[in-house]
């Protein structure tokens, strides 16, 4: 069992990159997905729980066994990964469900203990300093040592996400393995009050439970990546602040460094996590607007999280160690040039190093497909233009003409599977935009924007990035070779146009059991392959 949980706003951020690429092809046949936040309307929680239900709907209208069936994982691995709630529910832990809840009213009466209460937490200053009383409902507003206290306490009640971990760990513990991995920042406040605690947290029911094989526990931790203004005078200035980012991350990885150590080795710490990665940004990136959280923390996708899902994928992907090899490994990487990030520069998502091609092949066959899904689709699912082309050989060849758009109509699955498909080319959008933002910085792993995507409004965060809803022949005839970047651009060939996909629709024919328009999504995806297809292949 493979499962992801997201701690905090920049923990969602994560799980929505996971998703993003598990639409484009990348990760195991199943996993589980949760969310850890305090903060239910936060604003980067939203949008990967919309991202989620988005891919759940269209997975379901393309691989569940309907009558337009994408077959297989190779040839066309798109929203290949079974993606589930890990509770059955919403995947959501919301530490302290009741309105208007805070620090002191989690612990209740404090009694003779009152006066260590007091040692620990503020209370009775200014608004900006206050901790026993502050609102929750917005989150622990960058006070880690606030979370920890709460979620430790709350942690020990039942609840179906609990349960549900409880549940993974002693079937792993008969039978099979389980890969739980954390996602959170070391800033801010839920993420990074939730991810150690967490973390800890499993690792002692592990114990409890007599497990100590057949469960790892990984750990993606976000360094500061990005910075913000502060917010203005007349706002709430009980907030996190960008300045304060790194301080509060220095005295995080202190922690940490006392905290971890390997296996057998408590004179170093304890053994948490067996594979520990650590991704953050310098220069940061700029974000133009302050938020304090709830709905308005709708911060944009970014580069790191990319990388970060990336890591994710890698530790499902790495196969296991002997139990008494297992080791607490610790990961970073950089990038080789420090104004330009291209696709040497991205770690390998298996443990094979050699295998660092398969990440670029992959997206970069997405791009490509969803540029030519942007042109083609409208011409099958708008009636008037499917009257025109329905009597071409294209259509005939890949058995178009076979569908009954009265009785079984593939346009609500081809609406799920676009708007799945929106998500994760927004997605790559926004980091292109942001990466291309300072003109010192060269971004080549893909080039997606105008006219696939409309502008990005960086004062405008509420709005996601506008995929748009199709494109011209020129359009597509541009994009089709340029969204997507080559490896190496000494060595690899240059990647077939719009006319080799046309005359490929038009003479071959994909493998597999895919059945009606799954037919057809398989074959434009497979012929929008970075590589020539040969004829031999059909």
């Amino acid at each position: 069992m493979n499962i992801i949980i997201g701690v905090g706003g920049t923990g969602a951020k994560v799980v929505e990159a996971v998703i993003n690429l598990a639409a484009m092809g990348v990760g195991p046949n199943e996993m589980k997905v949760g969310f850890v936040d305090q903060d239910e309307s936060n604003g980067n929680l939203n949008r990967a729980r919309t991202v989620f239900e988005a891919y759940r709907r269209a997975r379901n209208s393309w691989r569940g066994g309907s009558a337009h069936t994408i077959d297989g994982t190779d040839e066309c691995p798109l929203f290949k990964t079974a993606i589930e709630p890990l509770d059955g529910d919403d995947g959501l832990w919301i530490p302290d469900e009741k309105a208007g809840a805070t620090l002191a009213g989690v612990f209740g009466p404090m009694n003779e203990d009152k006066h260590l209460f007091d040692a620990l937490f503020e209370t009775g200053g200014d608004e900006e300093s206050e901790e026993q009383n502050l609102d929750l409902g917005q989150g622990y507003r960058g006070r880690p040592h606030i979370g920890a206290a709460a979620m430790t306490l709350r942690a020990e009640e039942r609840n179906p996400f609990w349960d549900a971990i409880t549940e993974a760990i002693k079937s792993a513990g008969m039978q099979g393995n389980c890969r739980i991995m954390l996602a959170g920042s070391v800033f801010g406040g839920t993420g990074a009050a939730g991810f150690p605690t967490i973390a800890r947290i499993i690792r002692d029911r592990l114990r409890e439970e007599g497990i100590t094989r057949n469960v790892d526990i990984g750990g993606i931790l976000m360094l500061p990546y990005f910075g913000f203004p502060d917010p203005d005078e007349d706002q709430d200035q009980n907030v996190a602040r960008a300045h304060e980012q790194q301080v509060q991350a220095r005295g995080a990885l202190r922690h940490y460094q006392h905290m971890l150590g390997d296996k057998g080795q408590a004179e170093d710490g304890e053994h948490i996590f067996d594979q520990l990665y650590l991704i953050g940004w310098n220069p940061f990136f700029s974000i133009d607007v302050h938020s304090k959280g709830s709905g308005t923390q709708r911060n944009p996708a970014l580069l790191p999280e990319f990388l970060a899902a990336s890591a994710g994928y890698r530790f499902f992907e790495t196969q296991r160690l002997p139990d008494e090899e297992v080791t607490q490994n610790i990961t970073v990487s950089a990038r080789g040039d420090y104004h330009r990030i291209d696709w040497d520069d991205i770690p390998a998502i298996s443990g094979n190093d050699e295998d660092r091609k398969r990440l670029h092949e992959i997206v970069s066959n997405f791009l490509r497909f969803a540029v030519a899904f942007k042109f083609w689709k409208p011409q099958i699912d708008d009636p008037s233009k499917r009257k025109e082309v329905r009597r071409d050989q294209w259509y005939k060849t890949q058995q178009l003409d076979r569908i009954n758009w009265d009785e079984n109509s593939p346009s609500q699955a081809l609406n799920n599977f676009e708007d799945a498909l929106d998500h994760a080319v927004g997605w790559c959008a926004s980091i292109d935009a942001y990466s291309r933002r300072d003109a010192d910085n060269s971004f080549e792993l893909w080039r997606v924007g105008y006219p696939l995507v409309e502008e990005i409004d960086y004062r405008r965060l509420d709005l996601d990035p506008h995929v748009r809803p199709g494109l011209n022949y020129p359009e597509y005839e541009q994009l089709y070779t340029s969204v997507a970047t080559k490896f190496d651009d000494e060595k690899d060939a240059d990647m077939p146009n719009v006319v080799d996909l046309s005359d490929n629709l038009t003479q071959l024919e994909v493998e597999g059991d895919h059945k009606n328009m799954g037919r057809f999504i398989a074959a434009l995806y497979e012929f929008s392959d970075i590589r020539p297809i040969m004829a031999s292949e059909g």
